[in-house]
């Protein structure tokens, strides 16, 4: 082909010309042979196992973050609380002095010898006064005593 050609002048031979390969990368299909299926389905397997334990971890950490907060939460309403209130109930060793006349505990703190409030005797408790004063040590109660809750102290 002429046109292909060059003519350097008349009489020389038909040049022609020389090709040269091109390369370019182009997107195209793989198809997986048995042992490249087999490597994809262990890193499939591996990471399957490890976003398992990643969820694991994630759950763990926030049950832990969870209790934290709740623990959180709670002190701040028990100080909210103390706050408003002014004051807070606690359980102190108290000491129990009768009132034979008035029929009645007066109660005490041994701590700080603070007044608590006064309860009314039982009957077993007035009871127990005429057994004292029997044994001639009516101003002595016995360090094992504990009066008697009444009914009306019980709150029902």
């Amino acid at each position: 082909h002429e046109s292909q050609g060059l003519r350097i002048g008349a009489g020389t031979k038909k040049r022609r010309p020389i090709m040269v390969n091109k390369f370019s990368n182009e997107y195209v299909r793989h198809i997986f042979s048995t042992e490249e299926k087999r490597a994809i389905a262990e890193d499939l397997a591996r990471k399957v196992a490890e976003l398992k334990q990643k969820e694991d971890d994630k759950k763990a950490i926030i049950s832990e973050m969870k209790s934290k907060i709740d623990g959180l939460t709670a002190m701040l309403n028990v100080a909210a609380v103390k706050l408003n209130n002014g004051y807070e109930m606690i359980t102190v060793k108290c000491e129990f002095t009768p009132d034979w006349p008035g029929k009645l505990w007066l109660i005490h703190r041994t701590d700080n010898g603070e007044f608590v409030k006064e309860r009314k005797m039982s009957p077993d408790d007035l009871q127990m006064r005429i057994k004292w004063e029997a044994s001639g040590d009516d101003d002595k109660i016995p360090e094992n005593f504990t009066p008697a809750e009444t009914t009306e102290q019980r709150g029902a």
